[in-house]
This record gives structure tokens, sequence and C-alpha cells, in this order.
């Protein structure tokens, strides 16, 4: 059985906007940056949400620090393809087309939009002096939205900082 979903690329995910408009806390600079663009995910425009697997980085440690850079690096080296966020909120908007088993995950990432966490403000604070350049800005640092479930049983979305994103399993597909 199939579960297609149509995926609206007319139109750039706007999440500035989005953000704005789901009252985030925090709110990106209008210039932020998208590092990266999967560019096989967005030329997904119907997505059988059934094929759809999940990614998780593997560590020796539960506890173990895993950088962003090498977490997506090993994503993309996997050979699968990371969804992007269109497909995030488009199925943000259709909650009742998430298959059910998708709940177990709790939280669901969308690596094939990630953002310059540099631009946003507070982020990476706790990392210290190690992970930023000499003007003070972060490096290599990304921001990705995820899906949520929460225990009142609807689906609701998230952006970890990026060292919490790569403990979440990404929702990927093979092609």
């Amino acid at each position: 059985m199939t579960n297609i979903i149509q995926i609206d690329r007319n139109n750039e995910f706007q999440y500035v906007e989005f953000l704005k408009r789901e009252g985030a806390p925090i709110i990106p600079k209008q210039n932020s940056t998208v590092i990266s663009e999967d560019s096989r995910a967005l030329a997904l425009v119907d997505l059988d949400l059934n094929k759809v697997v999940f990614y998780r980085f593997k560590v020796q440690y539960p506890d173990h620090y895993i950088s962003e850079k090498k977490f997506f690096d090993s994503l993309i080296g996997s050979g699968l393809v990371p969804l992007d966020a269109n497909i995030f909120e488009t199925l943000l908007r259709n909650p009742e087309r998430i298959p059910r088993s998708w709940e177990e995950k709790k939280i669901i990432s969308f690596y094939g939009t990630r953002l310059s966490e540099k631009d946003i403000p507070g982020a990476g604070e706790s990392r210290g002096e190690e992970s930023r350049d000499e003007e003070g800005n972060l490096e290599n640092s990304a921001m990705v939205f995820c899906l949520m479930f929460e225990k009142n049983g609807k689906w609701t979305w998230c952006c970890p900082m990026p060292d919490n994103a790569c403990r979440i399993e990404s929702a990927c597909i093979k092609i």
C-alpha cells in the first residue's frame, strides 16, 4: 500500500516566516544562511511515506559527543537522501498522512535542509570558544527542523541544537 504525498516545490520553505508564525522563542536573522539543501531531496515532488527509512548515527558510548559535521558526513556517505524542510512543513500541515509507525520515533529530523547556527541568537552558548572562529561566530554548525510526537497524540515541531539533533533519527529515502 502506498502513502504518497505531494510536495510543493514552487515555493521555497520560508523558515524565518515559519518560525515567526509558529511563535518560536528564537528567530534567526533575516539573512540567515542555508548551509546546504540536498538537491536530490529538492527533486522529490511525490514521496511515498512508506518508503521512508530512518538513519541514526551509531556511537560507541551514549554520552559520546558527536560533531554535527561528522554526523552529516556519515549520513550522506550512507547512500540515503535526507528529507528537507519542505517535506517537514508538508507533514506538519498534514499530520494525518504521517504513518502511525513514526509515532514510536518521538522526534524525527529533516537534515535535507540545514541552517547556519551562527545566525541564531543564543545558539551554541554552551559549547564554548573551541567551536567559534576569530570573530566569535559558531563554525560548522547547523540547525535542522524536526517533527516531534507529543504525549497528547499530536505532531508538533522543534529545532534542537546540532549536538542533540545528531542523536535523533533522520528521515531519509533511498533513491
